[in-house]
């Protein structure tokens, strides 16, 4: 009977877990998850689009003369190789960089091969 008075008086939330400040917690996180997204710009959206727009074009501009380069020396290269071989010259090939050599098992580094003379001298005298 003792124990039936003692869990009589106590109230049947003493036995639940309480979650505590856990609405505090959960403010904090979703306050911070909040702060990290994305920042805010500045300025009008369509001020916005055309700064970005301008910015797009120069770089696309940029990437068709670099291409347009490319395609010029190519065709100057050609041009220069057709005159060689006009002119009876061996056209000149291009030498390719030799390739690295592969890096060994053993981190690269080569195991220095021991002198093992004196092994043959040491049989040699349990011989005799």
């Amino acid at each position: 009977m003792l124990i039936w008075d003692l869990c009589g008086s106590l109230s049947h939330r003493a036995f639940k877990m309480s979650r505590g400040n856990q609405r505090e917690i959960d403010r904090a996180r979703a306050q911070a998850r909040a702060a990290g997204k994305g920042e805010k710009k500045e300025g009008d959206p369509t001020q916005r689009q055309a700064k970005d727009g301008s910015a797009l074009q120069a770089k696309v501009e940029a990437k068709r003369k670099a291409e347009a380069e490319a395609a010029e020396k190519a065709a100057a290269e050609a041009e220069y190789q057709k005159q060689l071989q006009a002119a009876g010259v061996a056209p000149v090939a291009k030498v390719a960089a030799p390739a690295p050599a592969p890096a060994a098992a053993g981190g690269g580094k080569k195991k220095k091969q021991e002198d093992l003379s004196f092994l043959d001298t040491a049989v040699a005298v349990k011989k005799k």
